[in-house]
């Protein structure tokens, strides 16, 4: 039986690993390829995923917490900050600007409903 439960889950995570790893080259080719909305927004939920899935924040990318790792003293950030910097200039830096800017549309598309929720208490 465990054995069975075994075989199950290695084969339901190499499953699941290479969906991962299709959807991302699928992905990287489209953002290269000209990057339709959809591929950008393919894109930011493969980054947001491993973002969480290492620890970090819901709504933030690998970049925004490189780079707010770099502000904090931390090797790691600046590493991978300096890293990326090369392919982009200040390119963690733009990220964490964008992560509030898609946090603060996502705030004004909710607002009008938190009064209809709370029944206005708010």
């Amino acid at each position: 039986m465990w054995a069975f439960l075994a075989t199950l889950w290695t084969v339901f995570h190499g499953f699941i690993l290479t969906v991962c790893a299709l959807i991302f080259l699928l992905t990287v080719a489209g953002i290269f390829a000209g990057g339709t909305t959809w591929t950008k927004y393919v894109a930011l939920a493969f980054d947001f995923f491993w973002n969480v899935m290492t620890g970090g924040q819901i709504g933030v990318t690998i970049s925004s917490r490189a780079g707010m790792a770099e502000m904090k003293g931390k090797r790691w950030g600046k590493v991978l900050s300096c890293s990326l910097s090369r392919l982009e200039p200040d390119h963690c830096k733009k990220a964490i600007h964008a992560d509030i800017d898609r946090a603060k549309a996502v705030i004004a598309a909710l607002a009008p409903y938190d009064d209809r929720i709370t029944g206005g208490r708010g």
